[in-house]
């Protein structure tokens, strides 16, 4: 559990044992000192640093009482951790006195400390770093190399941790010639121990390989804008491939750590800065190949997202992925043993073993990436995408793609057409993040307020035009010569929050006539991916050709606590609309209907396998602490379980072509640095669902209703997906006055994934089929009529 990353279930894990140790094998002193120390670096790796504290104090209290040798080598342990912990806390001053109590205590033990008292350097030079005293740190990081030169020799490989850390330390006090010259070392270091593009090996060394690579990179980028030369910024390119062929070799299964959360601490900064280093040179040069690699950059960085999540929600609830995974992580285990068996003797023996327990895992990945290629795609980084591949699979000449990566105040755009692509660069003088935030805000706080006025309400419409039109120049004034009709937007971090639809062209003369408004949506047909990759893989399914319908409209007898007039669907009160919403839907498409008190959980789970269509008009909740409790709600009868969670959705098998969810906020969540936003909506796709219609905010009940028909009436004339959802909306926001017209009761509703229309011969109204049956029937008489006569 350590190893893969999975920090709360270890700590699960060893407090369970250390109670069956006390209670059958209390003698084992050394034994529960294991126990005791890893307990205490479970709660430190689980952000529980109070909890580590007061608990590696008692462990101490536990050695005083033991007074014998056996306990002394435990104390400098113990010590460290309780400064690793108060570093964290930004207790520099506690982390430095107890990181110095533990390297004297290893120099005290003599020789076979070795290891510790050069690790314990390291440690107490990363305080003073994170401290601010880079003077210190220096110190102490030369003492640590020269420590490990003079026991090790010259080619230990744990020599890439302080000479990394010198790199840095140059670099933040701006000598970049030193900087440059502990990189070069480092990087031969790597070299050594079999670091190759192509191969990167050796798990002992890769989290310190990553952050030299990524130190070595910002290195090269100063050089770069000190000198304005530009075989500076090229070797600044070049570094950044090494960084993520290092990314690939991390997540492709050959390792176990680094972990998730040492992983995320890192990477978000280093994409971005390869990203612009690829920006600058193709200013400079012109050249299509630096956008096929920031195109990768930038979906890499959205797969790993995805990749996290479907690790941990697809895997952990499908028994045949669980058992790969169970053998791919023993696999990974021998050869992580063997490293660092490796590591400590060096011996020829051990690197044979090594090799061939490599080899037998490279034969693993062979036989399953074969026989078992859904979790293949689970495990592993997919293929490298090539511009020229992806124009020629942009459907049609009137369609666009357009993949974004956002860094605070500055965001990169790649357009890509059939006939043209582009790479833009913007930068702004706010947080692109805010602003999206305070356009949620101004756009549904006045609905959702208690104390509605005719004054709050234009203070609000006024700043929502306002950041709409900001949002608008940022977003799509830099590409919008070249975008065509249909657009397929890769939003990125808080752009996931964001309906593109309500953003304006230009600042209306009244920001009270929202019917008139020039939004975005009047000028295109919008939709979403949550990567390119993943937009293909369903693209390549072959679609069903049923499809039969389930719609569900649960009853909810709470009262609704605020906002009665409004009928918002949120909380758990009655919804007024749902079941003839669920009707009207059934007028036009072939299907059942769970309605009332048979809506239940238990019931939706038993036939969602069943349709290729399911609407869900219910109530829905984001949860944006922890994703995976985001839930849809059932009826509830007898207080049974009601809520379908997120991370109850994941496992579901499901061959459908498309779910809606006309629910509140089904399509946000959790906002993870490492994982993107982590929804109901996202949950489906992966359950197997190849489109997805869901909602950004909590939606009006009548509003939806309306739509929803609306969406459905024009799915059943042969629309795209996105298509009918447009004409929805825009029948809905013209049809009614200025109020009606409000971007909050209209623009919620995204369509995300597969956008192809259904099977036309299933689709086809009841009255089109009667017509076509009568004309056939004409024909057949009048041939019929024909022959005899002439007979």
């Amino acid at each position: 559990a350590y190893y893969q990353g999975d920090f709360y279930s270890q700590l699960a894990f060893l407090s369970n044992g250390l109670d069956y140790l006390n209670q059958h094998f209390p003698d084992r002193m050394r034994t529960k000192l294991n126990f005791l120390n890893g307990i205490g670096i479970g709660y430190r790796r689980t952000r529980q640093y109070e909890k580590a504290i007061e608990h590696h104090n008692q462990t101490l209290v536990y050695l005083e009482k033991q007074g014998d040798d056996g306990a002394k080598e435990w104390v400098g342990n113990i010590l460290n951790n309780l400064g690793l912990c108060h570093n964290d806390l930004g207790h520099y001053e506690e982390a430095i006195k107890y990181m110095k109590q533990a390297l004297q205590g290893y120099q005290n033990l003599g020789p076979n400390y070795r290891n510790q008292i050069a690790t314990e350097y390291s440690n107490i030079a990363n305080v003073f770093a994170d401290w601010g005293d880079l003077d210190s740190a220096r110190i102490y990081n030369l003492k640590s190399l020269e420590y490990m030169k003079s026991v090790f020799g010259e080619n230990y490989y744990d020599l890439l941790l302080p000479v990394s850390h010198l790199s840095n330390i140059f670099l933040k006090t701006g000598n970049l010639t030193l900087a440059d010259s502990f990189s070069d070392v480092g990087f031969q270091y790597m070299r050594s121990l079999g670091w190759t593009r192509k191969g990167p090996k050796g798990d002992y060394y890769l989290e310190d390989g990553l952050n030299h690579l990524a130190t070595r990179v910002e290195i090269q980028r100063t050089e770069y804008d000190r000198s304005g030369s530009l075989p500076d910024l090229e070797r600044a390119v070049e570094t950044g491939k090494d960084y993520m062929a290092t990314i690939d070799y991390a997540f492709d299964g050959m390792q176990n750590s680094p972990s998730k959360e040492i992983f995320q601490k890192f990477h978000s900064r280093m994409f971005s800065l390869t990203i612009d280093n690829l920006y600058t040179l193709y200013t400079l040069t012109r050249s299509d190949s630096l956008i096929d690699q920031a195109l990768n950059y930038i979906e890499k960085y959205k797969s790993l997202e995805l990749l996290y999540a479907a690790q941990k929600d697809k895997i952990g609830a499908d028994p045949i992925f669980q058992r790969l995974n169970q053998a791919r992580s023993k696999l990974q285990d021998s050869i992580s043993r063997l490293e660092a068996q490796l590591v400590e003797s060096g011996d020829a023996s051990v690197k044979r073993n090594l090799d061939l327990h490599t080899e037998r895992l490279y034969q693993w990945q062979r036989e399953v990436r074969d026989k078992y290629p859904e979790y293949h795609s689970l495990v592993h980084q997919p293929e490298y995408l090539h511009i020229r591949d992806l124009q020629g699979n942009v459907s049609g000449s009137n369609h666009s793609l357009l993949t974004y990566h956002l860094v605070d105040t500055l965001i990169y755009l790649v357009l890509i057409n059939s006939d043209a692509v582009r790479f833009e660069k913007v930068n702004t003088s706010f947080s692109i993040s805010d602003k999206i935030s305070s356009l949620r805000d101004e756009m549904f706080s006045y609905f959702l307020s208690e104390k509605r006025t005719e004054k709050l309400y234009e203070i609000r419409a006024r700043n929502f035009v306002e950041t709409a039109s900001d949002l608008y120049d940022i977003l799509i004034a830099p590409v919008e010569g070249d975008l065509k009709r249909n657009v397929t937007i890769i939003p990125d971090k808080a752009l996931g929050y964001l309906s593109f639809d309500l953003l304006i062209s230009s600042p209306p003369e009244d920001p009270l006539r929202f019917r008139t408004h020039k939004y975005l949506i009047r000028d295109h047909i919008l939709n979403y991916s949550y990567s390119i990759h993943l937009l293909n893989e369903i693209r390549g399914k072959k679609a069903n050709s049923e499809t039969r319908l389930l719609a569900v409209a649960p009853y909810f007898r709470r009262p609704e606590k605020t906002n009665q007039a409004l009928a918002l669907r949120s909380g758990l009160g009655p919804l007024g609309y749902n079941e003839v919403e669920a009707d009207a839907i059934i007028n036009e498409f072939s299907g059942d209907k769970l309605s009332g008190v048979e809506a239940t959980k238990a019931a939706f789970l038993k036939l969602a396998g069943k349709y290729q269509v399911i609407h869900l008009a219910t109530h829905g909740k984001a949860n944006d602490k922890y994703g995976d409790l985001s839930y849809l709600a059932f009826t509830d009868i007898d207080d049974f379980d009601y809520r379908l969670l997120a991370n109850e959705i994941y496992p579901l098998d499901l061959d459908c072509e498309l779910v809606t969810l006309s629910a509140c906020e089904t399509g946000l969540g959790e906002l993870q640095e490492g994982e993107g936003i982590i929804s109901l909506a996202r949950a489906f796709s992966f359950a197997g669902a190849r489109s997805i219609v869901s909602s950004l905010w909590s939606v009006n009940d009548g509003s939806t209703a309306e739509i929803m028909a609306r969406f459905y009436h024009n799915l059943a004339l042969g629309n795209t997906k996105d298509v009918a959802l447009q004409k929805a909306k825009l029948h809905y926001l013209n049809s009614g006055d200025h109020v009606a017209a409000h971007p909050f009761f209209w623009s919620a509703f995204i369509a995300v994934g597969d956008m192809r229309p259904f099977a036309k011969e299933v689709y086809v109204p009841y009255v089109l089929l009667l017509m076509a049956i009568l004309v056939a029937l004409g024909i057949f008489w009048f041939r019929h009529r024909t022959k005899r006569s002439l007979s």
